[in-house]
């Protein structure tokens, strides 16, 4: 596809606009946000912070950390666009509340949140699977919160035992994901588990000195095999099976090759 020397936007990319929500309310415009920070990232829960300028010296309060809308628990909807063209960015509970106070007089609420999928790194548990598949198993596992949703591509092999100990359901899910070549991906409550398409056409290009503002990009040879083996004993014929996989041969950008 052609380079996009600008982000493609619903209206011209001028004016900037956000709206907060919290149990389905609009933020009071007395509160002004300061700062507005959102992280996606795959196999990883959604984050978001809330830099709210609060406090005042003279008046010996925090008028916005007083508020019941910040408690621990709130929902929290985060909108952006340009021009009131504004799309949810992030949907989420609030897990943290902080006030911060400087010697040059300044103090500010930060409201740190976390998508609804953060009740599932609350508490290691043991639980035992038989005759499933391992898409069955996330999902039976995730159905068990409410206010998330699985949409987990079928896996291949129905796993005579499967055994979950000491682990959160996040962590088991994400193992269990990573085995299968599945990613995770998390947004606004709901959660895929998907094989990453490589074939896919690109939606979107961006531009080093246009389209980019900050970036890290890095290779590291030290996980680059050309093939792996793998042995296990097995009890019924009391013998060692090997199983070996070569590179998959993906395709890379770029011209160096694993």
């Amino acid at each position: 596809m052609p380079q996009d020397r600008a982000i493609p936007t619903e209206r011209p990319a001028t004016v900037l606009t956000t709206l907060v929500k919290v149990n389905g309310t609009d933020l009071p415009e007395k509160y002004k946000t300061e700062a507005i920070a959102i992280t996606n990232e795959v196999n990883r829960i959604p984050t978001a912070k809330l830099v709210i300028i609060d406090g005042t010296a003279s008046g010996e309060k925090f008028e916005a950390s007083n508020e019941a809308m910040f408690a621990p628990g709130a929902e929290v909807e985060i909108q952006a666009g340009y021009q009131s063209a504004n799309e949810l960015l992030f949907k989420g509970i609030i897990i943290k509340h902080s006030i911060k106070v400087r010697g040059n007089g300044s103090s500010v609420l930060t409201i740190e949140c976390r998508d609804k999928a953060i009740k599932m790194t609350i508490g290691k548990k043991n639980k035992y699977f038989a005759d499933v598949k391992d898409s069955a198993a996330i999902e039976e596992i995730v159905g068990t919160y409410s206010g998330l949703s699985i949409d987990a591509e079928a896996t291949d092999v129905t796993q005579k035992q499967l055994v979950q100990y000491n682990s959160t359901d996040w962590d088991f899910m994400l193992s269990r994901a990573d085995v299968n070549e599945r990613l995770c991906i998390v947004e606004n409550g709901s959660i895929y588990i998907k094989k990453p398409d490589l074939s896919q056409t690109p939606v979107l290009s961006l531009v080093y000195g246009a389209s980019i503002l900050e970036l890290d990009m890095e290779i590291d040879a030290r996980h680059q095999y050309g093939q792996v083996a793998a042995y296990a004993w097995g009890s019924d014929d009391q013998a060692v099976t090997e199983q070996q996989v070569n590179d998959p041969n993906v395709s890379v950008a770029g011209n160096i090759s694993a």
